[in-house]
């Protein structure tokens, strides 16, 4: 009886997300999700967020007691923990600062992602019928909705040195690339439909899409399984043509595999978020290293300058780490003031490092951070 008082939201959670996909029109169509789809987006997101507790400042984060990995944790599970640990490293010099509003009228809703346009215009992932992906000029006022309702549930974005839009529809299953009008080019994935990919069978499925991540050659990395038992890492070229994959499970519990990105050499680096762990592997799948933290690993980003960072989910900061996976130095914290985090879990910077934005995506709140020196 507990497991399925534990289950069962979960899979209707799941089936309020399918209803939203199904909601979801082709471009420049505007149907508003109404009836039981309308939960969808609040559904999935409580599912992200699912058992947090009330946070706390200061300290060292409750570990929980079983399985091991390499010595560490076998996760947290999706909670905050009571306790958020502040990692041994200097706050960097940035102040909170008011964010720009949504659009007038309206509120955000969980944000899945931010990222910045070369011309210094931000864009907003929102978990928020008609007002999905959201532009805003360089002085924070109101540019456009590029697309409405374009996804079921927005998770990850990235925007690639041509300006083309990648995001990743954790309902819908898929990864779409959209050029900067919003027009789509290219959906990797069966929209709607769940499961693996099989070049031999003709199954050209996702599950759960995560993030995207961009090799020199134009190779795009694509992590699956947000929550699943079939987390992997899959790789296509540049047009969507499959390459390879690799399966990203562990024995000693489930992972959430949340992010990709790709260094300057080449590597993949892939987060487990629950497991405060950043894989590095080689373009076909070599596991080479890992990084270990004692925060979570939620989404990574490489700065103007090449720096890498990490967001840490519930524990609410950004971290700035060098390439050992070491904090050097962090923002945020989550907390009870207006502008702490719930969940960190996306991040950008501009080009000149003065400005930081982070989509909170359990507190249905953007953060905007500016430097102080």
């Amino acid at each position: 009886m507990l497991s399925f008082l534990v289950v069962a939201p979960i899979a209707l959670a799941q089936q309020n997300a399918q209803q939203a996909c199904d909601s979801v029109t082709s471009y420049n169509e505007i149907q508003p999700i109404t009836g039981p789809a309308a939960a969808a987006v609040a559904g999935a997101d409580a599912g992200e967020g699912r058992g947090r507790g009330q946070g706390g400042r200061g300290g060292r984060a409750a570990r929980p007691e079983g399985p091991l990995v390499n010595g560490y944790p076998a996760g947290r599970g999706n909670s905050k923990p009571e306790i958020t640990l502040i990692p041994k490293a200097p706050m960097l010099p940035y102040k909170a600062v008011e964010p720009p509003p949504p659009p007038a009228g309206t509120a955000w809703g969980n944000l899945g992602a931010v990222g910045f346009l070369s011309n210094g215009h931000l864009l907003v992932f929102n978990r928020k019928p008609q007002f999905t992906l959201v532009e805003y000029d360089a002085d924070g006022r109101l540019v456009r909705s590029i697309d409405e309702n374009i996804a079921g549930r927005p998770h990850g974005m990235r925007i690639d040195k041509s300006d083309n839009i990648w995001i990743t529809d954790v309902a819908c299953h898929t990864v779409m690339k959209l050029n900067s009008a919003g027009d789509v080019l290219l959906t990797i994935g069966t929209k709607g439909k769940a499961g693996a990919w099989d070049e031999a069978a003709g199954a050209h499925l996702l599950n759960q899409p995560t993030d995207i991540g961009f090799g020199k050659n134009g190779d795009i990395f694509v992590t699956t399984g947000h929550g699943q038992p079939d987390p992997t890492v899959l790789r296509f070229d540049k047009n969507g043509k499959y390459i390879t994959s690799w399966a990203m499970k562990r024995p000693e519990g489930a992972s959430i595999v949340h992010s990709v990105m790709v260094d300057k050499d080449g590597n993949v680096l892939v987060t487990e978020r629950d497991f405060g762990i950043i894989d590095v592997f080689d373009p076909n799948g070599k596991r080479l290293r890992e990084m270990h933290l004692q925060n979570l690993t939620c989404t990574l980003y490489i700065d103007p300058k090449g720096q890498l960072w990490t967001t840490a989910g519930f524990d609410g900061m950004l971290l700035r780490l060098d390439w050992d996976g070491k904090v050097l130095g962090w923002l945020g914290q989550s907390g009870p003031t207006p502008l702490d985090f719930t969940e960190a879990h996306s991040m950008a910077i501009s080009a000149d490092m003065k400005t930081i934005y982070a989509a909170d995506s359990a507190g249905a709140k953007l953060h905007k951070f500016v430097a102080t020196n």
